[in-house]
């Protein structure tokens, strides 16, 4: 093995030693010894990107607009009075106007970091962009000690067979799901986002409406439906077989009920049926999901549906 090589695998062992120690002890007992493998699995790709040009031209050429080498785009190691952090600027559109720094992997939970100073100093190894805020994920069990800090995703994960065997949702029996046999619902689902925003117009810019590319890739691995109420359509949920901060699953990546049945809480009911049909195939499987800060009937309905918060990311001004 090469230097690089061996400097890799030495990242690669102590970022995912720490992060399996800052686990949530919920995830612990959840996928035990399967644990360390999903979390070096996603540990092993990021580490990569420290050494990756054609990852970092990549993403020059997507940010392009500033005019910046492909260097500046790398995964960094940053170390920080004993602190070693795995970071990489990132920015919320194209256009550059909000860049960021996403802290990926750390040797202590950024949150409970208690001097800013050393944030802001991150933030200015980055110094070309001129970042003005730093995300970093937190576990829910770990306090936050940053002053400042506030949640811009909840992280939320429940095991499918529990959520399955939870005591009768309301409105249960009027709720079903159907493996569609194409995506020719989109232009529904997309009416129906547009209605949401109308209603609830705060949700605008936390939530999105999903490209049909990811649909497709939901549909694909059979973890999209559609959900009909009384056996009328009335929207759609769909997942991705992903890892997400090293905890495996099947990821949501869309539940959104139609106007007419919104607000009758069902949302629970939508979450057992999918647990359910999930359980079907691998009652271990956990059903995962960000859930935006601003999204307080998502959140509610989540946790009725037996999904417990195991973390959030957090953004934190510097």
């Amino acid at each position: 093995m090469t230097a690089t090589g061996n400097h890799h695998a030495e990242l690669e062992r102590e970022f995912t030693d720490c992060t399996l120690e800052q686990a949530h002890p919920q995830v612990r007992a959840w996928r035990g010894d399967e644990l360390r493998r999903d979390i070096q699995e996603a540990t092993r790709e990021l580490v990569a990107l420290v050494a990756d040009d054609n990852a970092a031209r990549q993403f020059a050429e997507t940010m392009k607009v500033l005019s910046l080498p492909a260097q500046h785009y790398k995964m960094r190691l940053i170390e920080m009075e004993g602190r070693r952090f795995l970071a990489r600027i990132d920015f919320s559109d194209p256009s550059g106007s909000s860049p960021f720094v996403a802290i990926y992997r750390a040797s202590v939970p950024p949150g409970a970091i208690s001097d800013r100073t050393i944030l802001r100093r991150i933030a200015g190894e980055f110094a070309p962009f001129a970042p003005r805020r730093i995300r970093f994920y937190q576990p829910a069990h770990v306090p936050i000690a940053v002053a400042g800090a506030y949640i811009d995703q909840r992280f939320l994960a429940g095991l499918a067979r529990d959520m399955a065997a939870r005591p009768e949702a309301p409105g249960l029996a009027r709720v079903a799901l159907h493996r569609p046999a194409d995506l020719s619902f989109y232009p529904r689902y997309v009416a129906a986002y547009n209605e949401m925003f109308l209603a609830r117009p705060q949700m605008r810019g936390a939530v999105r409406i999903e490209c049909e590319t990811t649909l497709a890739a939901s549909h694909a691995e059979g973890l999209l439906y559609e959900i009909s109420v009384g056996g009328l359509w009335a929207g759609i949920v769909a997942a991705r077989h992903q890892v997400i901060v090293g905890v495996r699953g099947a990821y949501m990546v869309e539940i959104l009920l139609d106007s007419m049945v919104r607000g009758q809480r069902l949302g629970p009911a939508v979450h057992r049926r999918f647990a359910a049909n999930v359980a079907a195939t691998d009652p271990s499987t956990l059903i995962t999901g960000t859930i935006a800060a601003v999204n307080e009937p998502s959140l509610k309905a989540a946790s009725r549906a037996g999904r417990v918060e195991i973390g959030a990311w957090h953004w934190v001004d510097v």
